[in-house]
C-alpha cells in the first residue's frame, strides 16, 4: 500500500472537518509518557490487532497515526490497519518530531484528559479535602471516621490505607447515606488525586456534606511517612447499603445525569445498536470485572465508572460516537455518564432498568469473558509453521543454530520464558531483526506466552522474506506445562511497560504529584 502522509496543519483542518477521525500513537507507553500529540489514544504496534476493533468498529473511519517520526513503526502501523480492512488511513508527517517542529503543542504524562479535567473540577468546585497527616491524627485520636477506597479491589489488596475498606468505583454512591449518617466524617481516596476528586465531588453533589477527599491518596500518605497495609484480604462478599441508601442514591444519580444531558436507551433500542456491524460506538459495563466475568450483555467491555472516567483516552478513541453504559440499576452507570457528558462526550446514554431491565426484555447475559478473537487473527495462524515443544526441545539439544526469539511483552518475558530465548518485543521486530537473525536464511523460533504474538510476528518475517520461520505451538505456557525448563530474566523495565508512580521509587511521586497538580496552570 501507498503510506499517506499528513502534515499537523492539514491534521488540525481534518479534525475541525466534522468527520470522525481516531489519533492514534503506535509508540510504547513510556514513550507516550514522556510526550505525546494531545488527544492521541495509544495503541502499540503490538497491540493493534486486539484492540482496534473496540476503539473503531467502522473501518471507514479516519485514522491518524505517527510514532516518533525515525523508527517507521507509524508506517508499519498503517500497513496493519489496511490489512485489517480499514480503508482511509494518513500517517502524520514526521510522527512526534514534525509535530514539535512546526511549534505544535504536546503533553506529557498518561491520561492527560481525565486527569487534567480532575483538576479543574477540583479548582472550580474547591473540593474538600484532607491531607494525610491530619487524618492520621483524627484516627489515632479515635474519631468516628469511614475511610473509603474507591479504587479496583486489586489495587485495594495491593496497598490500602490501614482500616480502610474497599467501596470502588461509583458503588461509593450507594453506601453514601448510609456512611454520611453513621460517621462523623467519610474521606474517599485513590492512588493520587483523579478518582477520589471525582468520587467526592460526586458524593458532594448528591447531598452529603461530611465528606472529604484524601490529598494525593496513598502515595500522600506514603510520602508523609505512614505505612500502608499490603495484602489486605477483601470481604467474600462485597458490603450492601440498605435499601434506603440505595434509592437515595438512584434518585439523586437520575437527577445528575438529566441535568448533563444524559440520554436513554431501552433493551430494544440497545439491541439494534449492538446488532448493527461496522458501527462506531462504545457499550460499557460499570460493574466490577468479577461481577461482569459472572453476566453480562455481549457485545459490551466491563469498564468500572471510576476507571472510565479516570482512563477516558484509553478506552474511547472517538469522543462523538454512541456510549452506552449499563449496570446492576442505574446509578453507577447514571453517574458515570454524567461526567463523560461533562468531559466532552456528545452522545451518552443509560440502559433502562440496567441489567435487570435487559434480562425483563429477555435479553441473555453472557458468562466468561468476552473471547473474540483479534483481528486477522485465523489468517496468521492458518499460515504460520508450528513446532511442538518436544521438537523444539530436540532442536535445542541438538544445537541446531535455532534463533529462539520471545516476541511478547517484557513483562510476561520477565515473568517466564523458554530458556535460552532472547526477547525482541513485536513491535520492533522489522527495526531490530537483522541484529538477532542476521540472514533471511536464519531457522528462528518464535514464543510468546499463549502463542499470538508469535503468530503475528511470523507473518511480519515472512514478509520480510524469512524463509524458515517457526511458532512454538501452545507458547511458553505449552513449553512450562511440559515441564521444560523455563528462566525468569532480570531483564529491566522496558518502555513498554509504564509503572505507577508508586512502583517507581519516591522521586516519581513527587513528580507526579506536582506534575498532576499543574496541569492546568
Amino acid at each position: 500500500m501507498t503510506v499517506r502522509a499528513i502534515r499537523p496543519d492539514a491534521f488540525r483542518k481534518l479534525c475541525g472537518s466534522g468527520r470522525p477521525v481516531a489519533l492514534l500513537d503506535v509508540r510504547d507507553p513510556v514513550e507516550v509518557d514522556r510526550g505525546h500529540v494531545p488527544g492521541m489514544t495509544n495503541v502499540p504496534l503490538n497491540r493493534i490487532e486486539f484492540r482496534i476493533a473496540h476503539l473503531v468498529p467502522d473501518p471507514s473511519t479516519t485514522l491518524v497515526v505517527y510514532c516518533d517520526g525515525e523508527s517507521g513503526r507509524s508506517a508499519s502501523a498503517a500497513k496493519t490497519l489496511a490489512s485489517l480492512g480499514y480503508g482511509s488511513i494518513w500517517v502524520l508527517d514526521g510522527g512526534l518530531k514534525g509535530w514539535e517542529g512546526e511549534g505544535a503543542p504536546t503533553a506529557t504524562g498518561n491520561n492527560v484528559p481525565s486527569k487534567r479535567f480532575g483538576e479543574i473540577v477540583n479548582r472550580d468546585h474547591a473540593v474538600p479535602a484532607i491531607d494525610a497527616l491530619a487524618l492520621h491524627a483524627l484516627m489515632q485520636e479515635g474519631k468516628n471516621i469511614a475511610v473509603c477506597d474507591v479504587r479496583t479491589p486489586g489495587e485495594h489488596a495491593e496497598a490500602c490505607i490501614p482500616g480502610g475498606v474497599s467501596l470502588p468505583s461509583f458503588d461509593i454512591a450507594l453506601h453514601a447515606r448510609d456512611l454520611a449518617r453513621s460517621h462523623d466524617l467519610v474521606v474517599l481516596h485513590c492512588a493520587g488525586r483523579t478518582r477520589s476528586i471525582i468520587a467526592t465531588r460526586t458524593l458532594c453533589e448528591l447531598g452529603i456534606d461530611n465528606v472529604v477527599a484524601l490529598e494525593n491518596g496513598t502515595i500522600g500518605w506514603h510520602l508523609a511517612g505512614l505505612q500502608l497495609w499490603h495484602g489486605a484480604p477483601l470481604p467474600a462478599s462485597p458490603p450492601q447499603p440498605s435499601a434506603e441508601s440505595a434509592a437515595y442514591a438512584e434518585r439523586r444519580a437520575r437527577e445528575m445525569a438529566d441535568a448533563a444531558g444524559v440520554k436513554r436507551i431501552t433493551p430494544r433500542a440497545l439491541q439494534d445498536l449492538l446488532a448493527q456491524e461496522g458501527v462506531n460506538r462504545y457499550v460499557f459495563d460499570v460493574r466490577s470485572v468479577d461481577d461482569y466475568s459472572k453476566g453480562h450483555i455481549r457485545g459490551s467491555l466491563a469498564l468500572p465508572g471510576g476507571q472510565a472516567v479516570q482512563r477516558m483516552d484509553d478506552f474511547i478513541a472517538l469522543r462523538d460516537a454512541p456510549i452506552v453504559l449499563a449496570g446492576q440499576g442505574e446509578a453507577p452507570a447514571n453517574l458515570t455518564a454524567a461526567w463523560l457528558s461533562r468531559m466532552g462526550c456528545s452522545d451518552v446514554a443509560v440502559l433502562t432498568g440496567g441489567l435487570d431491565g435487559w434480562t425483563a426484555a429477555g435479553g441473555s447475559l453472557h458468562v466468561g469473558s468476552e473471547a473474540a478473537s483479534p483481528l486477522g487473527w485465523e489468517r496468521v495462524r492458518r499460515l504460520a509453521r508450528m513446532v511442538s515443544v518436544q521438537t523444539l526441545s530436540q532442536w535445542l539439544a541438538d544445537d541446531r543454530g535455532v534463533q529462539l526469539l520471545d516476541v511478547d511483552h517484557s513483562a510476561s518475558f520477565r515473568k517466564g520464558h523458554v530458556a535460552g530465548a532472547r526477547w525482541l518485543p513485536r513491535a520492533w521486530l522489522a527495526q531490530r531483526i537483522q541484529r538477532m537473525a542476521p540472514g533471511l536464511e536464519a531457522t528462528v523460533v518464535l514464543a510468546s506466552a499463549d502463542g499470538r504474538q508469535a503468530c503475528y510476528a511470523a507473518a511480519t518475517l515472512a514478509e520480510l522474506g524469512y524463509e524458515h520461520v517457526w511458532v512454538l505451538d501452545g507458547g511458553s505456557k505449552a513449553w512450562a506445562a511440559a515441564g521444560l525448563p523455563v528462566e525468569k530474566d532480570g531483564l529491566s523495565h522496558q518502555d513498554d511497560e509504564l509503572l505507577p508512580p508508586y512502583k517507581r521509587g519516591v522521586k516519581a511521586m513527587h513528580d507526579y504529584i506536582h506534575w498532576e497538580t499543574q496541569l492546568i496552570d
